[in-house]
């Protein structure tokens, strides 16, 4: 098996953003976005495609917090396992307040085990979301299924400017993927925030995939008006992919989560796109 490709890290990465505004360092909690790094399998990873998605979230918030909606597109052309373009548009409903964002990103093999990527949003509205975001990545495959990668985004939002570090190690094994990440967020003039994920896939019937993922630590968290917040919380989600009969050109994503944040809210939802081979 070969190591997760950093195409689809990097778009993990947008993820973790769109799932949380950026400045939600741990979770990467998957309820926003359907182009889930973890979606194909390394053995279908070296083919060339053309994919496109859709799809919805919706959360609920405890403590007499609006609920969390959002819609999105997104494509992707992937060229080889670590070559690929991809972008996507989405609209968010957060606090009460309205946002829209794109993003676009891509990535490059350097070498047999070297690659990079980068990425970058932007958000006219900017209510909650950052007003642009910029993400640099670099990946090492090592042998007998470990890689490991190292990531940079810098955000700047209405009244902060963040910065998060990540460092993932995964090793892939049959039809599994283990893989440990520790995020680190720093704000301008306080404190950072550190956190940790755990993730557990199992592959099965050739590019279908289910997981779970844990997470625990300290987030940074925009909450609009009431300004950036820190809280400790804990998250579980449920994640997976599955490809459709009609010869494996449409497929179902989804993710269902809940998500403790500290004292401020508990927030439980799910999302679920379509996505097409062309």
């Amino acid at each position: 098996m070969k190591p997760i490709s950093i195409i689809l890290l990097c778009m993990f990465m947008q993820q973790a953003a769109w799932a949380a505004d950026d400045l939600v360092v741990a979770q990467a909690d998957n309820a926003e976005r359907g182009a889930n790094p973890l979606v194909d399998p390394p053995a279908s990873a070296n083919e060339r495609s053309v994919e496109a998605e859709a799809g919805v979230s919706h959360e609920n918030l405890t403590n007499g917090y609006a609920s969390w909606n959002s819609i999105y597109v997104e494509g992707q052309v992937k060229l080889s396992q670590r070559q690929a373009y991809y972008g996507g548009l989405r609209a968010t409903s957060r606090f009460s307040q309205n946002d829209s964002e794109m993003m676009a990103g891509a990535s490059y093999p350097l070498s047999s085990r070297w690659s990079v990527a980068a990425e970058g949003s932007m958000s006219p509205s900017h209510h909650v979301l950052a007003k642009w975001s910029t993400l640099g990545q670099i990946q090492y495959a090592f042998d007998n299924g470990w890689g490991a990668h190292f990531g940079l985004r810098h955000s700047v939002y209405d009244n902060a400017l963040t910065n998060l570090t990540l460092l993932t190690v995964e090793r892939y094994w049959s039809n599994y993927l283990l893989s440990y990440t520790r995020y680190q967020s720093s704000l301008a003039g306080a404190s950072g925030a550190g956190s940790n994920r755990v993730q557990f896939n199992r592959y099965y019937a050739d590019r279908n995939w289910i997981g779970v993922s844990l997470a625990v630590g300290d987030e940074l968290e925009n909450t609009g008006a009431a300004g950036i917040l820190r809280s400790h919380v804990h998250a579980v989600t449920l994640s997976g992919a599955h490809w459709l009969a009609d010869r494996d050109k449409w497929a179902i994503t989804y993710d269902i989560g809940r998500q403790s944040q500290g004292d401020l809210y508990t927030r439980t939802g799910a999302r679920v796109g379509l996505r097409h081979q062309f």
